[in-house]
């Protein structure tokens, strides 16, 4: 590797020192899908092929669905034979499976933005509204709740 390679925390050298952007191995990820399609892989499959570890797994995976995120292609996951398996990512173009694991996600994000809001409106009390950190809790807070309420309202008109 020469020394005026900048190595960046999403950026990792392959088994013969050559240097690889992140962006990159999403690729390897999406072609690697497409080979096992329908089974897909997990991170330990990962982990043997490319030797990432499990949290550079998954940040290639949030590249990859950032990269998808405009296509009708997704990369969602569904653990498989059971609690304490890894999930098992699956690249898909199956409207019903890809209906199941964003509205599971749609889910998750709800819950964080309560966890969001919460964090916000706690900061705001033990900070100055002037200071750069009160006026991020106090914008953070507006925002988040406002998005909170909006969903609310999106239910409440569907029943």
């Amino acid at each position: 590797m020469s020394p005026l390679t900048v190595l960046k925390d999403d950026d990792r050298p392959d088994d013969q020192g050559r240097q690889y952007r992140i962006d990159v191995h999403a690729g390897w990820l999406f072609d690697r899908l497409m080979a096992v399609r329908p089974n897909g892989l997990t991170y330990e499959d990962a982990e043997q092929e490319w030797g990432w570890d499990r949290g550079y797994f998954f940040k290639v995976v949030r590249v990859l669905r950032s990269i998808l995120a405009s296509e009708k292609v997704t990369v969602p996951c569904a653990q498989e034979d059971g609690y304490g398996t890894p999930y098992v990512y699956r690249l898909t173009d199956d409207p019903k499976a890809i209906e199941a694991w964003e509205a599971n996600r749609l889910n998750d994000g709800e819950s964080r933005l309560v966890t969001i809001r919460n964090v916000a409106e706690s900061a705001m009390h033990f900070t100055d509204g002037r200071s750069l950190t009160g006026k991020r809790a106090r914008k953070m807070h507006k925002a988040v709740d406002r998005l909170i309420e909006d969903l609310a309202e999106l239910r409440a008109d569907a029943v």
